[in-house]
């Protein structure tokens, strides 16, 4: 009878061993991973060629997590990632169609998360006002591009509008406000994106390239279309339009309506104190 009750005693204290070691009793050993998990991908504010941040939460981040991008280049992870939590930015080159951010480690697949780039939007802040115009990368890449160059460089700061034509166009980006002289530009000129291949037409609001007589010289000028202009719509080059007037119509026709000289320029200068690229959000 002891040998009996010492027997069942050495047996619950075996088990007990087994328990506490991770043991089944049956030779297995319980299974515990560190490997990567993604609870969510999340976005901060997005703007076309200017960048966006994205970040990625979840567990393990540190055990081998690869982040890419679809639609959206210069992908950089930030510093300061944890294992819960890292941070990327990327420089979105399409609007419209969707930009992809995917988390994987190895072949497996942890996390997608899509995010639509709206249009881009500049806002140039004028003497009489600001006027906001969207722009359409998707119609005349090319152009909107130039232009938004000009835009972050700054170039635009302090110049003014030098040619306003009642009934017909607001035109600036190439006289200094200072001594009015004609600024050099910084860029070569652009291929012309013709309204007959954009389908943007010269229309009332619509904002547009200058240039000379020869159709690929367009560079930093460009012009606002005070009516409908349907003779720059030219099947034989025309002028290339590339968004339009979103905000502050009213400032475009009120800079129509100053006085000019004999050449067009306005008598009192109208100054663009600095034109920049604003989020549409």
């Amino acid at each position: 009878m002891k040998y009996n009750v010492r027997l069942f005693l050495l047996c619950i204290v075996a088990a007990a061993f087994l328990f506490a070691c991770g043991g089944d009793g049956g030779g297995g050993s319980a299974i515990t991973t560190d490997a990567p998990s993604v609870t969510a991908i999340t976005a901060g504010a997005v703007m076309y060629k200017r960048g966006a941040t994205f970040t990625v939460t979840g567990q393990n981040l540190n055990k081998g997590i690869t982040a890419t991008a679809i639609g959206c280049s210069n992908l950089i992870e930030q510093q300061g990632g944890t294992d819960t939590s890292r941070s990327y930015s990327c420089v979105p080159f399409f609007v419209n169609p969707i930009v992809t951010i995917s988390a994987t480690t190895g072949a497996t697949g942890l996390k997608q998360f899509s995010m639509t780039v709206p249009n881009p939007q500049v806002t140039i802040e004028t003497s009489m006002g600001a006027i906001v115009v969207e722009l359409r990368p998707d119609r005349a890449k090319l152009t909107v591009d130039n232009f938004l160059q000009y835009v972050n460089d700054g170039f635009y700061s302090n110049t003014i509008f030098h040619r306003v034509v009642t009934g017909f166009v607001v035109q600036g980006g190439g006289y200094s406000v200072n001594d009015q002289t004609t600024l050099k530009p910084t860029r070569d000129p652009i291929i012309l994106e013709p309204p007959a291949a954009t389908g943007l037409k010269n229309a009332l609001g619509s904002i547009a390239m200058a240039r000379t007589s020869t159709l690929n010289s367009a560079t930093s000028q460009f012009y606002f279309n005070a009516v409908d202009n349907t003779s720059l719509d030219t099947t034989s080059g025309g002028y290339a339009v590339f968004g339009s007037v979103i905000k502050g119509m009213d400032v475009v026709k009120a800079i129509e309506a100053v006085a000019v000289d004999s050449n067009s320029w306005p008598i009192s200068a109208v100054t663009i104190i600095f034109a920049s690229q604003t989020s549409s959000l």
